[in-house]
């Protein structure tokens, strides 16, 4: 299956796993999406006060402060700001049920398993960027 183009996006990477972050930039070693990694959900979250980010990509489980501290503080930072909130996607390794919920009440959009395969993504891309159909009027 092809899949559709990205669209020119930033994207942060909060990863603490080389080889995961590895992986997800042969993934989008030939679009035209730029993507920044950082280790740690600290590291992560002064990286994206810097602005101009499109989505996150967020592990969970990391050193320092983890995924669902991380995006809590930049869901706050948003609303302290007055800001649009950027689409956060939560990736983790777990498969116990309740996680995709506790990733979802931590203020993440959507979740995505590990390991991430390349169409998941791309269509996750896809999903939070769209901008929202709007209602046919009767």
């Amino acid at each position: 299956m092809i899949q559709p183009e990205l669209p020119p996006i930033k994207i942060l990477m909060l990863e603490d796993s080389n080889y995961n972050a590895f992986v997800i930039q042969t993934y989008l070693k030939n679009t035209p999406c730029e993507l920044v990694v950082r280790e740690n959900g600290a590291d992560g979250l002064d990286e994206f006060k810097q602005g101009g980010y499109d989505c996150v990509l967020m592990d969970i489980q990391m050193p320092i402060m983890d995924g669902y501290e991380a995006t809590q503080l930049m869901r706050e930072w948003e609303k302290e700001q007055t800001l649009a909130p950027v689409p956060i996607i939560a990736m983790t390794a777990f498969a116990l049920a309740g996680d995709a919920e506790k990733c979802l009440e931590a203020g993440a959009d959507d979740h995505l398993p590990k390991p991430v395969k390349k169409s998941a993504l791309f269509d996750m891309l896809h999903s939070v960027l769209e901008p929202p159909s709007k209602p046919l009027s009767p």
